[in-house]
Order: C-alpha cells, then sequence, then structure tokens
C-alpha cells in the first residue's frame, strides 16, 4: 500500500491543498488574463484613439491648409493674372488711344495746315494776278490812250498846221497871180 492509501488524511490534505492550489491559480491566472486583456484593451483603444486621432487631426490639418494654400494661390493667381491683364487691357487701350488720338489731331492739323497754306496761296497768286492784269490793263490802257491821245494830237496839229500852211501858201499863190494877172494884162 501507498502512503496515500495508508494515511487516508493526508488524502484529504492533499485534495484541499490541490483544490486551495487550483483555485489559487486560477484565480490567480483570470486575474492575470483579465487585467492583461483589460490593459491591452484599454492601451490598445488608447493608442488607437490617440492614432486615430492625430492622424484624424493630421490629415484635417493638412487637407485645411492644403485647400487654404491651394485657395490662396489659385486666388493670387486669379488675382494677379486678372489685374495683369486688365492693366495691359488698359495700357494697350490708352496707348492705343492716345496714338489714335495723336495720329488724327496731327493728321487734322497737316490737313489743316495744308488747307490754309493752300487756300492762302491761291488767295496770294490770284491777288497778285488780279493785280498785275488789272496793272498791266491799266498801263496799257493808259498807254494806249497816251498814245492815241498823243497821235491824234499830233496828227491834228500836223494836219491843221499842212492845212494852214497850204491853205496860206495857195492864198498867197492865188493872190499873186491873180495880182500879176491883172497887173499885167
Amino acid at each position: 500500500m501507498t502512503s496515500k492509501e495508508a494515511n487516508p488524511k493526508s488524502k484529504t490534505l492533499n485534495s484541499k491543498r490541490n483544490i486551495y492550489y487550483y483555485y489559487y491559480y486560477y484565480y490567480y491566472y483570470y486575474y492575470y488574463y483579465y487585467y492583461y486583456y483589460y490593459y491591452y484593451y484599454y492601451y490598445y483603444y488608447y493608442y488607437y484613439y490617440y492614432y486615430y486621432y492625430y492622424y484624424y487631426y493630421y490629415y484635417y490639418y493638412y487637407y485645411y491648409y492644403y485647400y487654404y494654400y491651394y485657395y490662396y494661390y489659385y486666388y493670387y493667381y486669379y488675382y494677379y493674372y486678372y489685374y495683369y491683364y486688365y492693366y495691359y487691357y488698359y495700357y494697350y487701350y490708352y496707348y492705343y488711344y492716345y496714338y489714335y488720338y495723336y495720329y488724327y489731331y496731327y493728321y487734322y492739323y497737316y490737313y489743316y495746315y495744308y488747307y490754309y497754306y493752300y487756300y492762302y496761296y491761291y488767295y496770294y497768286y490770284y491777288y497778285y494776278y488780279y493785280y498785275y492784269y488789272y496793272y498791266y490793263y491799266y498801263y496799257y490802257y493808259y498807254y494806249y490812250y497816251y498814245y492815241y491821245y498823243y497821235y491824234y494830237y499830233y496828227y491834228y496839229y500836223y494836219y491843221y498846221y499842212y492845212y494852214y500852211y497850204y491853205y496860206y501858201y495857195y492864198y498867197y499863190y492865188y493872190y499873186y497871180y491873180y495880182y500879176y494877172y491883172y497887173y499885167y494884162y
């Protein structure tokens, strides 16, 4: 016989001790695994929540920053482009208008000046020829008149003189002739 069978009391003691150890190890492992899983779950949840929040915050911040940067860049680019385009258009329009106005003014002035010069030139030569013709005509007329008058006067004078001389000559001739005739015959 063994000692357990020889001593039944020791068997009960052994069985009680086995139950005690059983419960001890049971609760020990139970609490060990309980706390282990609890802390594991807690830390896992904590870290998961923490990383999730961190990544969410980081993603949100990154997205917001990216959106803001993109929006700002786009707005700035659009504004700059619009301003540049507007400025270029305004500049081009202004200078186009300025050159057009200048060209128009210059053309108008040139045309006016040319017209005025032409008119003045025409007027001047017209009156010049007019006066020239007038004076020429006047002198010609005067000269002609004077010549005619002189000629007439001269002719008249010679005619008169000639007539007078002729008359006088014949008068005396006839007178002497008759006198001689009557006297001698």
